[in-house]
């Protein structure tokens, strides 16, 4: 497993401030831009060969006051993609509603009946 580091936008952060982490998508992006905070939508989003919005399954992992969830997916590719970053949306359809990004340490080439497994970590501590 590879891990990249990921920029929660700043209106992601306001979305699970305001509506916690239940319902949220992950979407694979095709361009190689920096992350920017202030983004609402992803450059390039890739919607063909089984790369579309994906529900996410969420595990909440908080303990005390530290406030974690697991947020994981699957695909499974009917054909050619080059992933450049993963995007989380609060929304299967697409819009101003990415909550955050990773772009990848190096490009991911998929084919037909490649797979990839998705898996963020977010802790959120909580300062008294």
């Amino acid at each position: 497993m590879t891990e990249e580091s990921f920029t929660l936008t700043r209106y992601g952060l306001n979305y699970i401030l305001q509506n916690g982490s239940k319902t949220v998508y992950y979407e694979l992006d095709g361009a190689a831009t920096p992350e920017d905070a202030t983004a609402t939508s992803p450059v390039q989003e890739l919607t063909t060969n089984g790369a579309g919005r994906q529900l996410a399954t969420n595990l909440n992992t908080s303990s005390g006051s530290i406030i974690s969830c697991k947020i994981s997916s699957n695909y499974e590719f009917s054909g050619v993609n080059s992933i450049k970053a993963i995007f989380l949306a609060s929304s299967g359809s697409p819009g101003a509603n990415m909550m955050g990004r990773g772009l990848l340490s190096e490009i991911k080439n998929v084919g037909s009946q490649d797979t990839m497994q998705i898996e963020l970590d977010m802790y959120l501590t909580q300062v008294e």
